[in-house]
């Protein structure tokens, strides 16, 4: 499992936190233990639904959790683990990632910034005037958006990418100043 996605939407879809590993497979089947609901798509295990996850922990957002804090995961894998469950969830890795832009050029006539994430570089059009060293979300390749989408190349985010329901949809997320996207999410 490279990737996987958490969804909660309690007014659309009741108390039930939907966890993703494969977002183009179709489910043939499930397996329910208890408040879990395995889902398959033959043999291959494609996701899970946790029914009733507000008596375990709290959840103020509705749509795609874009980076669930640590205790959830936690908390998930103690679940499956206690239940007999054989579904263990690796720290989760973001498709948004932070990054600082440290250069702009002009390639043709496209404008390009190279974004720093930590060790690793990335390069990507940028149509605004973006000062090196302002700090900026970028999408990676096969991220799922907030919209259901999933972007098919490296870029930078847009508020839409993240809330679907944003007033200001093509505007570029302010960077909180401790760097972390998601804990608001949680109580």
């Amino acid at each position: 499992m490279k990737r996987y996605y958490l969804a909660y939407n309690h007014k659309g879809c009741g108390d039930v936190l939907m966890i993703m590993f494969d977002l183009t497979a179709q489910t043939s089947h499930h397996i329910r233990h208890g408040d879990v609901s395995l889902l398959y798509d033959g043999p291959r295990l494609i996701g899970v639904n946790v029914f009733d996850i507000g008596q375990i922990v709290k959840i103020k957002h509705a749509g795609i959790i874009l980076d669930p804090p640590v205790p959830l995961i936690d908390i998930l894998n103690q679940k499956f683990d206690n239940e007999g469950i054989d579904v263990f969830l690796p720290p989760f890795v973001s498709g948004f990632v932070i990054g600082a832009v440290t250069d702009i050029t002009n390639v043709g006539a496209r404008r390009q910034a190279t974004v720093t994430l930590g060790q690793t570089a990335v390069v990507v059009d940028i149509d605004e005037d973006i000062p090196p060293g302002r700090k900026v979300v970028i999408v990676l390749a096969e991220t799922l958006l907030a919209d259901g989408a999933i972007a098919l190349q490296a870029r930078l985010a847009r508020l839409k990418d993240i809330d679907r329901d944003s007033l200001t949809p093509d505007v570029l997320p302010e960077v909180p100043e401790n760097g972390v996207v998601g804990n608001e999410y949680f109580s």
